[in-house]
């Protein structure tokens, strides 16, 4: 069996949430062919995900709960738990025969994993457009506005929004909240600034980490 279809038999035959799933094939995809160790950056892993460190912490201890990975008790840097994926070994192909093999079987995502992986995309997206920085002249014309009285507010405000460590640049966040205004889900909205302060404040919880 080849390296990349043990992961795929691993993650799709293992009753563990999607979001483990989804983790463990990030893991076992970085591991290269001749080793099942690595180390771990939980703060990498949710930026990919589109979650919390605590959430990839939870799907961690899932992982690790039925044996899927294991804490080799050591840290890269002194920093990073390292651990093993014992599931995953790598064997040498066979010799050519002229048998030819069945297929591996795919599973058939649900509507919910299908619904997963669209919402993970999608803030995947998000992320990457808010953590580029934004030249003034590309700004729009509601966010230079807002921009010209409440920038100075809102960097005091919202002081991690400062493009540092791969968090997002608050004119970014302005820039993306600003081109929303016409977005139909967020009803009409009277006060821009408002507004533009709310969605600064969710960026800031769910991607700052705090």
């Amino acid at each position: 069996m080849s390296f990349i279809q043990q992961v795929q038999q691993i993650a799709t035959n293992t009753s563990i949430s999607t979001r483990a799933r989804l983790l463990w094939m990030l893991l076992a995809t970085n591991c290269s062919p001749g080793t099942s160790k690595l180390w771990i950056k939980q703060a990498t892993f949710a930026q990919s995900l589109g979650c919390s460190r605590s959430s990839i912490g939870r799907a961690l201890r899932e992982l690790a709960k039925i044996n899927l990975i294991v804490d080799m008790n050591k840290r890269h840097q002194g920093r990073y738990k390292t651990y093993s994926l014992p599931g995953l070994v790598y064997q040498a192909p066979p010799e050519p025969i002229v048998a030819v093999s069945a297929p591996v079987p795919v599973k058939k995502l649900s509507k919910r994993e299908i619904a997963d992986q669209k919402t993970a995309k999608i803030i995947q997206a998000l992320i990457q457009e808010i953590c580029t920085p934004v030249r003034e002249e590309d700004l729009n014309p509601h966010a230079k506005q807002v921009l010209d009285t409440w920038k100075n507010i809102w960097t005091e405000k919202f002081p991690k929004l400062d493009g540092q460590s791969g968090r997002p640049y608050l004119t970014s966040c302005v820039q993306k909240a600003t081109s929303d205004l016409g977005n139909w889900q967020y009803g009409r909205i009277r006060d821009i600034p408002e507004f533009v302060d709310s969605w600064l404040k969710t960026a800031t919880q769910r991607f700052c980490g705090i």
